[in-house]
């Protein structure tokens, strides 16, 4: 009885991984999903920017939602696994989602306190475009690092990359 309640033990385990790992078919499969979760955080971040303009709450609110998809969003980059042993394209996308979530913890938090305490001074329009600035010069390095990534992973694989439409919600968010 002892033995088939660790076999059971064990086959639950192992099914449960299995389950949770994320699997992809082809090399499409995984350059699509990298360029999914960079639209999921694209969006949050559009979406969230949006907000300043609500109440107070509403703003806080959508923090928090927006937070919780970046973080969800670089989580599921770092769990990916190698796509036939070639971690570059993921190990490429992992800095820039990191710069996302970890903007939005430090960044942005500021910019929602500003709001928030409504301080709207010359100083704080100042510190806010300097944010602003700091968060776009960081993630052109990164998305240009990206973007590289995606040519050599398309040309290992011979894929025909189209030009991605979230780059240019990207370069809206740095206006």
């Amino acid at each position: 009885m002892k033995k088939t309640i660790i076999l059971f033990f064990i086959s639950i385990t192992g099914f449960i991984f299995s389950a949770s790992a994320q699997q992809f078919e082809t090399p499409v499969d995984y350059h699509n999903y990298i360029v999914s979760e960079q639209e999921k955080v694209v969006n949050a971040i559009i979406d969230f920017r949006n907000h300043f303009k609500t109440t107070d709450s509403i703003l806080l609110e959508n923090y928090a939602k927006t937070k919780a998809i970046l973080k969800k969003s670089w989580e599921n980059i770092r769990n990916m696994p190698p796509y036939d042993s070639n971690t570059e394209l993921r190990d490429a996308a992992i800095p820039l989602f990191e710069l996302y979530y970890s903007a939005m913890n430090i960044e942005y938090q500021e910019m929602v306190d500003f709001y928030i305490k409504k301080d709207f001074s010359k100083n704080a329009k100042e510190r806010v475009t300097l944010l602003l600035n700091s968060i776009n010069e960081r993630e052109k390095k990164l998305d240009y690092r990206l973007v590289q990534a995606q040519s050599d992973f398309a040309k290992q694989y011979n894929l025909d990359i189209k030009k991605n439409p979230t780059q240019q919600k990207v370069n809206q968010l740095k206006k």
